[in-house]
């Protein structure tokens, strides 16, 4: 059975529905009244399957779902997809419109939804979603239903600017940050991801590097970051071992149990991308790291709105420059860790 998470800015509750037009005019319209979110951006709501059909890739009507609250409480049971209704238009790459019970009708979507009520119209060209709405084969499928995997900074967060440490929160577009370069470098987007870690999600939890973990204030103070996210490590070990001065580590890889540990916390988490108009080495809480780099595992990893947002930036395909530093493979870590303890 599937399960997955939402804000509660992406479900809403609508007081009736019908459609208008015809598909083979190319006039056809899904026609939603009363729509409203049912929850805040910073609340977590999971629907979870407990019937299946025999189609396991995309919702299907048939199936069966029920909504739970951020506390956990069951809010509606045996919500059923509606994918078929208003000739093809109850689900596209961009939402699903399940049908009605004791709860209400329910969409729940890709985008955020209105937090008052509002009259919405869909048409065909929803069907296919603009680029990182999904596969664009017209269905919602669960691949565009997935729990995104943020990669970058946890909130709170000092990032170095040429006017002091700022939390990475408050960073938008336009903001300058120092980089290890000896300059700096403007930030061109900003995103955040809201994750709720229970047991089938610890895998994402931040990995926390504690101060002074890896030399005398490198952190300054605890810097917690997603396990992906890069440290840049330097001095004469690694020139030793790696042939060059800098090298990126992932956090996970780093990870010793001692003074750096994943912290297998339950509850919210939000982690915070930024974007520079290259990838730079940055300073965080002290420590040399990553601005954010759109490779293609953090851009799989993202949410279709968070992508649909960076794909506005730095257009359809994403593209954007090298690492600025060579990035060590995982067993290199291992190795290097060893040879540490060992001297």
């Amino acid at each position: 059975m599937e399960e997955f998470q939402f804000t509660g800015l992406q479900i809403a509750t609508f007081s009736f529905a019908y459609s208008t037009g015809n598909a083979n005019t190319n006039d056809l319209q899904l026609n939603l009244r009363g729509v409203e979110a049912i929850g805040t951006g910073d609340e977590i709501y999971t629907l979870r399957q407990t019937q299946q059909t025999g189609n396991t890739g995309e919702f299907d009507n048939g199936q069966f779902w029920e909504l739970r609250g951020p506390d956990g409480d069951i809010l509606a049971r045996q919500l059923n997809p509606d994918d078929n209704n208003y000739q093809g238009l109850g689900a596209t790459d961009e939402y699903i419109v399940f049908q009605g019970n004791s709860f209400g009708n329910v969409i729940i979507s890709v985008n955020d939804l209105p937090t008052e009520p509002t009259d919405l119209t869909f048409t065909q060209a929803d069907e296919s979603g603009t680029v990182g709405d999904g596969d664009d084969d017209g269905n919602y499928d669960f691949t565009e239903a997935a729990t995104a995997v943020p990669v970058c900074y946890v909130s709170g967060t000092l990032i170095d600017t040429p006017s002091g440490p700022r939390p990475v929160e408050q960073l938008k577009a336009g903001a300058l940050v120092v980089t290890a370069d000896g300059g700096w470098d403007c930030v061109t987007w900003t995103a955040s991801t809201l994750v709720k870690l229970d047991n089938s999600s610890m895998a994402h939890a931040p990995v926390v590097v504690k101060k002074n973990a890896l030399g005398s204030g490198c952190p300054n103070r605890d810097l917690f970051v997603s396990p992906q996210h890069r440290i840049l490590l330097d001095g004469p070990e690694i020139e030793l071992n790696f042939g060059t001065p800098e090298v990126f580590f992932k956090a996970r890889d780093l990870i010793d149990g001692e003074g750096v540990q994943q912290t297998f916390r339950r509850g919210l988490v939000r982690y915070h991308h930024v974007l520079l108009s290259s990838h730079q080495v940055i300073v965080a809480n002290g420590l040399l790291s990553e601005s954010f780099f759109p490779g293609p595992g953090s851009v799989t990893m993202m949410s279709a709105k968070t992508r649909r947002s960076l794909a506005n930036v730095l257009g359809a395909t994403l593209e954007y420059g090298p690492l600025a530093r060579p990035e060590a493979h995982p067993r290199l870590a291992n190795v290097l860790q060893a040879r540490l303890r060992a001297a």
